[in-house]
């Protein structure tokens, strides 16, 4: 860190001067890193000041030398002080990507079968969460709690952040499941078409109607309105 920020510089020398170079550094309390062979030649990396004075002290050995431009923050600074459009962009992209990062960027449902994506967030929405939305600000609790008492569609929702993307899980709303009715036992029976009770038959339970009694189709009643012209059985 200390190296970037006071910028640093390449040194390549002959493989077989290494000795040499190293020797000559300690001796000038100059430190290298970085070491690196390739092709014959070294290559070290030593800070911008110490560069220039370690290359013209090997150059006086008779040890052909190499120095690459200056790198680190220094040379950074020089880069985007000669392009201020540069600098002014990358200024403002770290604010924008500061605030961003708080936002949500995206809500993906996930468990709906007949609610549709778009009802759920246009609820979301009606509550103050949805795309854009500060999410370091939310109560997802109360989000939650405040979304199942607006409607009746879900049992259960819960909302979470995947980055800067929101997740909202659902159960939907199931009703209770029929009652299964035993294999030859008879409930609710219902009359066919309207007409008069002629006979009942009840081996278990109790008769919802007598012989007589008039009847509307689909209806089990005890009214007694005026009989219809034709008699049917219930």
């Amino acid at each position: 860190m200390r190296a970037f920020g006071r910028g640093w510089k390449k040194i390549g020398f002959p493989a077989e001067r290494r000795a040499e170079v190293f020797d000559l550094a300690l001796r000038s309390g100059i430190l290298l890193w970085g070491e690196r062979e390739s092709g014959g030649s070294v290559e070290v990396r030593a800070e911008t000041s110490d560069a220039e004075p370690l290359a013209e002290s090997l150059r006086e050995s008779g040890i052909e030398v190499t120095v690459s431009e200056s790198r680190g923050f220094p040379a950074l600074l020089r880069f985007l002080r000669n392009r201020p459009g540069l600098a002014v962009g990358a200024v403002l992209t770290a604010v924008w990507m500061t605030a961003a990062s708080g936002l949500v960027w995206d809500v993906r449902i996930e468990g709906n079968e007949t609610v549709t994506d778009e009802a759920v967030l246009a609820q979301l929405e009606e509550l103050g969460f949805g795309i854009g939305t500060r999410y370091r600000d939310i109560d997802f609790d109360r989000l939650q709690t405040d979304y199942l008492a607006a409607q009746n569609e879900l049992a259960w929702l819960s909302v979470y952040m995947d980055g800067t993307v929101a997740r909202v899980q659902v159960w939907e709303m199931r009703g209770a499941p029929p009652r299964k009715i035993p294999d030859g036992v008879y409930a609710n029976v219902t009359a066919a078409e309207d007409g008069v009770v002629e006979e009942v038959r009840v081996l278990e339970g109790q008769a919802a109607v007598r012989p007589g009694d008039v009847i509307r189709a689909g209806e089990v009643t005890d009214a007694r309105p005026e009989p219809p012209e034709r008699n049917a059985s219930a």
